[in-house]
């Protein structure tokens, strides 16, 4: 159907003259979109906030922003405790008291609690004897320090020892060079250690122990003496 340009003319002086009493009123409905959106207004909470406006989080300490996308952002600093303890696996301790946590030293105030952060550990074993964490003590080539380090590791200098296996009479050498050493597996005697150096490695008493013993009567060593000592030379 066609229509004429005057009747397209009448229609539309009609449509304008239905609108302006519209407009001056504030009155438009325009259609279009889903209606939902509301572009520059924050919700938090069951309050609404304007783009740019700034209000109190809901935990009292923090302050919130509302962003031109309708979206809310937060401060995350800690927050004053109200309750005026804290709560530890020994139970509630009031504010400013101090206490350990293992191998840490930890304090109670307002914010909750802080520690030292320290590595705290069982210590370490090394030939049979516990060192605790950091502690330093002789290796066993009996001229280098070893130290108790992390997770158990012990680790030790790496001097050069002189040696003597003709005069050490408190060793019982198994091998006879670092090599041979390597290659060899041994187990020391009760009351005993290893020991390796550049001349060897084997199985040390005690620096405790003398070289020679007299038990003849009317002495009183020991019954277990030869068993502290093995090395050493026990006079009956």
């Amino acid at each position: 159907m066609n229509t004429s340009p005057s009747s397209f003319l009448r229609s539309s002086l009609l449509a304008l003259t239905a609108l302006v009493p519209a407009l001056l009123t504030g009155c438009v409905v325009v259609s279009g979109g889903d209606g939902g959106d509301d572009e520059g207004v924050c919700f938090y909470g069951d309050a609404a906030y304007d783009a740019g406006e700034t209000f109190p989080a809901d935990d009292g300490c923090n302050t919130c922003f509302c962003d031109s996308d309708g979206s809310v952002g937060c401060t995350e600093r800690g927050c004053p405790s109200t309750s005026e303890t804290c709560d530890t696996p020994s139970g509630p301790v009031p504010w400013g008291t101090d206490f350990q946590d293992d191998c840490n030293s930890c304090t109670c105030d307002e914010y909750g609690i802080s520690c030292t952060a320290m590595w705290c550990d069982e210590g370490c074993v090394y030939e049979g004897t516990p060192y605790q964490p950091y502690e330093s003590f002789p290796s066993i080539d009996g001229c280098n320090t070893c130290t108790c380090g992390e997770n158990g590791a012990v680790s030790c200098t790496e001097m050069a020892c002189e040696c003597n296996p003709e005069e050490e009479w408190y060793r019982d050498y198994v091998a006879d060079s670092p090599e041979a050493c390597a290659t060899t597996d041994y187990v020391c005697p009760e009351n005993t250690t290893m020991f390796g150096n550049t001349c060897g490695c084997g199985c040390e008493q005690s620096a405790e122990c003398e070289q020679t013993y007299n038990c003849m009567p009317p002495s009183d060593c020991p019954a277990d003496l030869a068993a502290q000592c093995p090395f050493s030379e026990i006079v009956y």
